[in-house]
């Protein structure tokens, strides 16, 4: 079931597997092997991507926001996994600014995205900005450590309009 994946899914992100394996043999009347908690991983980030159409996402949205300041936010953050190998996930946000909520301080309007694929992420962000705001009066404010794919130009394509 969907829930199985993304409960098994969630706790292979966090533990090893054979813990998880362990765990369900625990909590559940039904067994499951470390290899199995693999394969479950695995179908569920290629769900993920599949299910993952963005490029018609933003169609229909006629009216763009006029903000004074956008902030821009992209990094990769690598994940190490099972042999050595690892994965990259890709993530980039974009909000309005901030503001104090009691103690803490909130985005204003903010949008996530992530993806294994740096391009693909990009291009994802690129039309959520290009499809929501007008940026001809707007200051955009971008934050990155400058690593492979997160340059200063990568930010400038972002800005562009």
């Amino acid at each position: 079931s969907s829930l199985v994946l993304r409960n098994v899914s969630q706790l292979g992100s966090i533990m090893v597997y054979r813990h998880v394996s362990q765990a369900i043999d625990c909590l559940t009347s039904w067994r499951m092997s470390h290899q199995n908690v693999q394969q479950l991983v695995v179908k569920t980030g290629e769900l993920i991507q599949t299910r993952s159409t963005h490029e018609s996402r933003y169609d229909g949205i006629i009216s763009k926001k006029k903000v004074p300041y956008l902030y821009l936010e992209g990094d990769g953050v690598k994940m190490g996994g099972q042999k050595k190998q690892s994965l990259e996930i890709h993530r980039f946000q974009v909000c309005e600014g901030s503001q104090k909520v009691g103690n803490r301080t909130e985005m204003i309007a903010p949008h996530f995205v992530s993806h294994l694929n740096r391009q693909q992420a990009q291009k994802e962000i690129m039309n959520y900005i290009q499809a929501h705001y007008d940026l001809t009066n707007t200051v955009v404010v971008s934050n990155s450590d400058g690593g492979s794919g997160y340059e200063k130009a990568v930010f400038d394509e972002l800005s562009l309009g």
